[in-house]
């Protein structure tokens, strides 16, 4: 077996792979993944702009024209040589001038009547880092993809496993065989090591997908479907069900290892089953201290590693026993010297007397390096004594691990055996520096350091080194033993407090750092910290406001809308209690609340006044950047609650507040909200100005806190540009505008942003009859509305692919008459949009909301549909009527689109338009 375990080392160590680009000046452009460097650092530049210098590079030699790069890296797509210069100029931008020793002044040059040209020196380069360099921002696979959702990896082992050969060919065939395998087992025998090696013999015999899901930090149930769906690469929020979980994994082959299920096993066992129903492609593999009582399920118990039963008398015949293997291989490592035959029946005796326990072992084999095996086995043997009573196996081994902890435990220092119980207050991995925290005040810095190390050696604390900045962690069982010591000194309430500020403050720098880095950065240093921000909150209820408050943007970007909801509640409800009220944390809760819910629930009641009561606190209290907040959230609230009277009022003032303050980011969203409020009160002009205004302050950081829950500010101002653009008969400048929008969204690789995009931009394609596009769009919202379970906005693509059927003639009479059936219980906004794709889906509520002033932006739409009714009912005058009043409000508002069709309805009456 050890033959077989160096080899697979030995295969893992060839899969380095080298990534192979291109170098010039201070730039590698890597091939796989594409990605652009300057000086190490990454350049953000789209999809289209990466793949349009990597065809120039490639074309050096020669010039490329407009039509060659259109067919090379827009294959297939429906665009115009306008993308090509958009696109040419934002690379020229990134690139900049050369430097004065590149033997060039542009990198890249026009030749009229030629195309253009890369001119600049390069030279092959190649990474020997393994899988070539990272990739921050999209998935390749998935577009869509937000990095804080890549699937979990499989931990590295931290030694090679021995005396499990009999196990792992069982499990390995169960797997094979079966669907559901449990490996069970007492805390401390080793199911997670091998449950491990098994997922990745499985991995390497089948090519599966392997995703491990480790349960260890969870305290509750709670939060299983989120700490699944993230492990397995899909959004917390986005996938609360095991529906919405099996639909994000449809089609993928996928082992999933579900690490330490005792705790919460009666919710997996529930998990579970259902996956397994949905999808019948799916394997699992479970660690649990008792089985899941789920049908189908086989389960392998690992028994204690085996014992020579007789007399000892060499190394060569002790090690016949795995635990004495074990024993020796672990104590070799950490630096204990070699084993003499003598010795060989007191290593035998070490292991029999902590029943064979991988854990007790790993804890005994840390001493030898500085103890003899038989002062070690006198030591053990005295303290094991009083831990001799008793039956059932399982008990004694259950006692057996706990007086080796104890003995373990004994022999630290005082300033050790301090920062291990302090350190069970930790969740999930932590780094150094949030250890020296935890004990600041009793210990010193660097005798604390010293203790940690220590700590480490002697196996009490795992140390990971692949995991980075955070690679420390106590294993489950040594982590609930060190809580019970800590708890059973009194100290444990002062730790949790201790705990929860330290976490406090972590946010804090976590929120200064959202402008400094980019996402991917930011998610891989900071989502392991999701878990501890929860048992903060749980376990602390005076950091509870301010740490609720400043965990907003992780729970955002971990995709933990619906938690956060709930958190924001539960805070909001404490600080309601307090005497007296602190009403400026009062308004940063209540903001938080109303963001949490818009983008979970949509804009109810609760929403909304959570937002107004926000605003009412703010300005009372002078909190300036939860007043500007306050105002454009209530803009877009009442947008889509098809108040669009009350969401200009809203707007306009704003952009009065706003600019009394000079806040950029207020003057961002102000111009913003103007033109998004201006365009539904049909105010086409107004709203075409101010989407410039604030394309030209899409300056600020995409990640700055203000904006955490928005998607990029250089592509969302120009979101509602296209259909302005349509409205005013400007067609063309329109579907450019529309599918730059788009183009934009898909390369910056936010969900929330490209499902905007693409709500703004499929009425485009419909209103315009460019049916092939339209069917993209809509086709590539379907898909991902539905894989982020993102009901709201999925909701739309059924309302735009009935108005692109209507439009096509497909299945007409059925897709109307199921549109009118639901048109009486559908919402103000999405009729409103109905009815510009069929005058037919039109009712008499509809009217009255624009004779009140109402609905402005489709009045001449809705005037023409009910000039269309009157014509089928035979009353020519009335219809004529209504057309006209249909063209005196579209002229009136620059809407050549909709003057047009009232134009081309007053021909069709026989009348002069």
């Amino acid at each position: 077996m050890r033959r077989t375990q160096e080899d697979t080392v030995n295969q893992e160590t060839l899969l380095i792979q080298q990534a192979e680009g291109w170098r010039f000046g201070p730039f590698v452009l890597w091939e796989s993944p594409r990605r652009l460097e300057r000086s190490g650092a990454p350049v953000r530049l789209g999809t289209r702009s990466i793949e349009l210098l990597l065809e120039l590079i490639k074309g050096r030699n020669e010039h490329l024209t407009k039509e060659q790069l259109l067919e090379r890296v827009w294959a297939g797509a429906d665009v115009d040589e306008v993308s090509v210069r958009v696109h040419m100029s934002t690379l020229r931008k990134a690139l900049g001038p050369p430097g004065d020793h590149e033997g060039c002044h542009e990198w890249i040059s026009t030749a009229p009547m030629r195309g253009y040209r890369f001119i600049g020196k390069v030279e092959r380069a190649t990474s020997p880092w393994p899988g070539g360099p990272s990739l921050s921002g999209r998935s390749a696979e998935h577009p869509d993809h937000v990095p804080c959702f890549r699937p979990s990896r499989l931990p590295s082992p931290i030694s090679r496993l021995i005396g499990r050969e009999t196990e792992i060919r069982q499990l390995h065939e169960r797997l094979l065989q079966r669907r559901l395998v449990t490996v069970a087992g007492p805390g401390g025998i080793g199911k997670t090591c091998v449950a491990v090696h098994v997922a990745r013999l499985v991995q390497q015999e089948t090519g599966s997908e392997v995703t491990f899901v480790d349960l260890a930090p969870l305290v509750s149930a709670d939060h299983l479907l989120s700490a699944v769906a993230q492990a397995v690469g899909l959004p917390g929020d986005g996938s609360n069900s095991s529906i919405a979980i099996a639909r994000g994994l449809s089609g993928r082959s996928l082992l999933l290892l579900v690490d330490n299920c005792e705790h919460v096993v009666t919710a997996v066992a529930r998990l579970v089953e259902e996956l397994l129903v949905l999808l019948p492609e799916l394997k699992v593999l479970a660690t649990s201290r008792e089985r899941l009582r789920v049908q189908g399920e086989h389960v392998v118990r690992l028994p204690p590693l085996s014992l020579q039963a007789g007399p000892v008398y060499n190394i060569r015949q002790a090690m016949r026993s795995a635990a004495v293997e074990l024993l020796i291989d672990l104590s070799t490592a950490a630096g204990a010297p070699d084993f003499e035959d003598a010795e060989a029946e007191l290593l035998t005796r070490l292991c029999r007397n902590v029943d064979g326990i991988p854990l007790a072992i790993q804890l005994i084999a840390a001493r030898l390096p500085v103890q003899s095996a038989r002062s070690l086995a006198e030591d053990l043997d005295g303290h094991l004594q009083i831990y001799s009573m008793g039956n059932r196996s399982e008990q004694k081994r259950h006692r057996t691990l706990a007086a080796t902890l104890d003995w373990s435990t004994a022999l630290l220092t005082t300033a050790e055996l301090r920062l291990f119980c302090h350190l069970s207050v930790f969740r999930g991995r932590f780094d150094a520096e949030s250890a020296l925290a935890i004990v600041d005040g009793e210990l010193d810095a660097d005798i604390a350091l010293d203790a940690l190390a220590s700590l480490v050696d002697k196996s009490l604390v795992a140390f990971d080194h692949s995991h980075g900045s955070a690679a420390y962690r106590l294993l489950d069982t040594t982590r609930g033993y060190a809580q019970k010591k800590l708890t059973e000194g009194g100290a444990w309430g002062l730790v949790c407090a201790r705990h929860a500020h330290w976490m406090l403050s972590v946010m804090r720098a976590a929120n200064v750092e959202l402008t400094d880095v980019d996402m991917a950065t930011w998610i891989d240093r900071y989502a392991h910290r999701i878990d501890d921000v929860r048992f903060a909150l749980d376990s602390n209820l005076e950091a509870r406001g301010e740490l609720t408050v400043a965990s907003g943007p992780l729970w955002i970007y971990m995709s933990q809308l619906a938690e956060f909801r709930t958190r924001a509640r539960a805070a909001l409800e404490h600080a309601s209690a307090q005497i007296p009220r602190d009403e400026a944390m009062m308004a940063r809760l209540q903001i938080a609340l109303s963001n949490a819910i818009a983008y979970t629930d949509g804009a109810t009641s609760e929403c909304v006044e959570a937002c107004e009561q926000a605003l009412v606190n703010s300005v009372k209290t002078a909190t300036l950047e939860v007043e500007l907040e306050s105002r454009w959230r209530l803009v877009t609230l009442n947008m889509v609650l098809g108040n669009y009277a009350r969401s200009l009022w809203h707007a306009e003032r704003l952009d009065v507040t706003a600019k009394a303050s000079g806040d950029p980011i207020g003057k961002y969203m102000a111009a913003r909200m103007m033109a998004y409020a201006n365009h539904f009160c049909g105010n086409f002009r107004v709203s075409r100005a101010h989407v410039v205004a604030a394309a030209s302050l899409g300056y600020i950081d995409r990640l700055n806190p203000a904006l955490m829950l928005q998607s990029d500010p250089r592509t969302t101002p120009l979101c509602s540009l296209g259909r302005t653009l349509w409205i005013m008969g400007e067609e063309d400048k329109a579907m450019e505008a529309a599918t730059r929008v788009v183009e934009y969204a898909e390369d910056f690789g936010q969900v929330l942003g490209l499902i905007f995009a693409l709500y703004w931009a499929c009425p485009v394609a419909v209103w315009a009859g460019r049916h092939d596009v339209g069917r993209r769009w809509i086709e590539r919202m379907r898909e991902v509305s539905q894989r982020r379970g993102l009901d709201y906005w999925h909701k739309w693509v059924i309302w735009f692919d009935y108005g692109l059927r209507v439009r096509m003639g497909e299945d007409r009479e059925r897709v109307h008459q199921e549109v009118v059936t639901m048109l009486p219980r559908l919402d103000t906004r999405t009729r409103d949009v109905l009815v510009t794709f069929c005058e037919d889906w039109f009712d008499d509520e509809m009217l009255v909301r624009v004779e009140r002033g109402e609905g402005q932006w489709c009045a001449a739409e809705v005037w023409r549909a009910a000039g269309v009714r009157r014509q089928r009912d035979g009353d020519r005058a009335g219809a004529e009527r209504l057309f006209r009043m249909a063209v005196d409000k579209a002229r009136a508002q620059c809407a050549v689109a909709w003057q047009r069709r009232a134009e081309a309805s007053l021909v069709a009456l026989g009348a002069q338009p």
